[in-house]
């Protein structure tokens, strides 16, 4: 495939937006009114969910039945660093930088659509 420049990129990706638009709205127009329908069913089993998990904390306990368990995962303490501290710390001892770790983050573009 030849690359195509930037502007008929954004040109091909309005006219097709354009072209699926009303078929998008249809169908999420019919997702709204089917999660109104769902909507006490789901409330029902967050309500069952927080029962079960309460439970099961408070005996530290898991369990299971036909198919449905849960589990515990027992809490750990997390230990964190300031980097902005420990960067300053470091100019003084730098034998710290060899427990640095870096990763580089890739650049994304987002698409924002108004039609």
């Amino acid at each position: 495939m030849s690359e195509l420049s930037l502007e008929v990129l954004l040109k091909n990706y309005r006219d097709k937006r354009a072209e699926y638009q009303p078929d998008i709205d249809m169908v999420q127009e019919q997702i709204e009114e089917r999660k109104k329908v769902i909507a006490p069913m789901l409330e029902e089993l967050a309500t069952l969910e927080k029962g079960i998990k309460s439970q099961a904390l408070d005996n530290m306990l898991g369990g299971s039945i036909d198919g449905v368990s849960v589990r515990i995962r027992k809490g750990y303490t997390r230990t964190s660093w300031d980097n902005k501290a420990l960067s300053g710390y470091a100019v003084a001892h730098p034998e710290i930088d060899q427990f640095r770790k870096t990763s580089e983050v890739k650049a994304t573009a987002i698409i924002k659509v108004e039609l």
